[in-house]
């Protein structure tokens, strides 16, 4: 009895209690906050290297996005440390991560955060045929997610910088048929203007762009908004970064308690 006794102390003493499980992961979203991304993969890889019979870290929840999301605490680690190795630049390690999120079904939001995050660091590295297949996955395997009319914009994007505007209107249009509401629609109409003037369709292109004056009043966009719609090519990235407002998404995606 004693032995028993003296043995479950030992293990209680290195085991970390779920609320030190929690209390790692809210140091991992402090330095993370402080932009202290080594300092934040410590604290996430303290909850991923615990192992017990007498705890199972999925099972401890952490409340993220001022409580709009719970997430198990070992998935959640998961992707926060994914995030921290794309904020140094170590995307294939990044990727790896969010792909590993992938497999764990305890949080499903992070399933479709984590997709949205592969398909993002493809295009930060200009690889945009591995944009469509990431995005068009992200379609495919989470059809009902707010996420996917930002994957059909994506994809458009992302064949219109292959000059391949054909295919880039193709997924335009769709947001556009689809997704009547979406703020992302009366971008996605100006980009299809944009593709048939930069493809030499004219006629294409002015239909496209009457249309556009048609649905939306001027007064309704900001002057900002009008002022960003150049129509050079050499101003389109920066135009549909900040039309799109990609950086502050990607913030809002950073899981930071």
């Amino acid at each position: 009895i004693i032995l028993f006794l003296l043995a479950a102390a030992g293990v209680s003493y290195f085991v970390p209690t779920p609320q030190e499980v929690r209390d790692s992961f809210t140091a991992g979203q402090n330095f993370y906050a402080s932009k202290d991304y080594r300092k934040a993969i410590d604290q996430y890889n303290k909850i991923l290297e615990t192992e017990s019979n007498l705890m199972t870290a999925d099972s401890v929840r952490v409340s993220l996005l001022n409580g709009e999301l719970d997430a198990g605490v070992r998935t959640a680690a998961i992707y926060q440390k994914a995030n921290a190795y794309r904020n140094l630049g170590r995307n294939d390690s990044a990727t790896a991560l969010f792909r590993l999120v992938q497999t764990r079904f305890d949080t499903p939001k992070l399933l479709v955060l984590a997709q949205y995050q592969i398909y993002d660091i493809f295009y930060q590295q200009k690889e945009y045929d591995s944009v469509v297949v990431a995005a068009r996955d992200l379609v495919t395997r989470y059809p009902f997610d707010e996420k996917v009319e930002q994957a059909y914009y994506a994809i458009g994007w992302a064949f219109r910088l292959k000059k391949e505007y054909d295919s880039s209107t193709v997924a335009f249009k769709y947001l556009v048929d689809m997704y009547k509401s979406s703020p992302l629609r009366v971008r996605a109409m100006y980009q299809i203007g944009q593709n048939d003037l930069d493809d030499s369709k004219w006629r294409n292109a002015l239909q496209s762009f009457q249309t556009l004056i048609n649905e939306y009043q001027l007064e309704s966009f900001a002057k900002t908004e009008f002022e960003k719609m150049e129509l050079r090519t050499n101003k389109e990235r920066q135009i549909f970064d900040a039309a799109s407002n990609r950086e502050s998404d990607n913030t809002s995606l950073e899981l930071v308690s």
